[in-house]
Order: C-alpha cells, then sequence, then structure tokens
C-alpha cells in the first residue's frame, strides 16, 4: 500500500458558501493508518441544512461526507405590536414611544 494525498471540497455544481467546512482540508494518510477530521458546522441565514463534503484522492477514488443539521432553526424577531401611534403633536416637538421585540422562533438567538 501506498499513503494516500487527499483534498476535501465540495461538488462540482455547488455554489455559494458551503455552511460545513473540515479540517485537515488537505493532507496524506500513511498506508493503513487513520487521520483524525473535525467537521465544523456554521450556519448562516438562508444554508442549506444540508450538504455533501468531497474528499478527493489522488490517484484514487474521490469519497463523499454527507453533512446534515436537520434541527436547524433561524431565530424570528418581531415586534410586539405591529402599529405605535404617536397622535397629534407640534413639529419641532420630539416624543417617546416604548415597545417589545419578540423572539417568535425556536432559536434562543
Amino acid at each position: 500500500t501506498h499513503p494516500a494525498t487527499f483534498r476535501w471540497g465540495h461538488p462540482r455544481d455547488f455554489t455559494g458558501r458551503s455552511p460545513y467546512s473540515v479540517e485537515p482540508s488537505e493532507g496524506v494518510v500513511p498506508p493503513k493508518g487513520r487521520l483524525p477530521l473535525s467537521v465544523e458546522f456554521e450556519p448562516q441565514l438562508g444554508c442549506h441544512p444540508e450538504h455533501a463534503l468531497v474528499c478527493s484522492v489522488e490517484n484514487g477514488l474521490s469519497t463523499t461526507l454527507l453533512c446534515r443539521a436537520p434541527g436547524l432553526v433561524e431565530a424570528r424577531l418581531a415586534p410586539v405590536e405591529k402599529t405605535i401611534a404617536f397622535g397629534t403633536i407640534a413639529i419641532g416637538t420630539a416624543q417617546q414611544r416604548v415597545t417589545v421585540l419578540k423572539n417568535a422562533g425556536q432559536s434562543p438567538a
């Protein structure tokens, strides 16, 4: 057997920024050896919770690692009041009203 040189990447048709990354992103695995990997998930607004990472092997077959985050939820903030009424006030006179912003999503953000 021979050492295997590899590099992690994304499928050819992938565009955009993946929320998943893997370290080390490239390297060499010795014959009959093993190499620990660290996969990081950093979700961004609108990202897909499922993504394939492709490991290209020099002079060998590529392999795929499917990453999933089915519990991904986005924060949803909304004002408790839909309207703030100031009523009649004179030009040049400032008035202040207070309202509340509520997290209506399932995320603790």
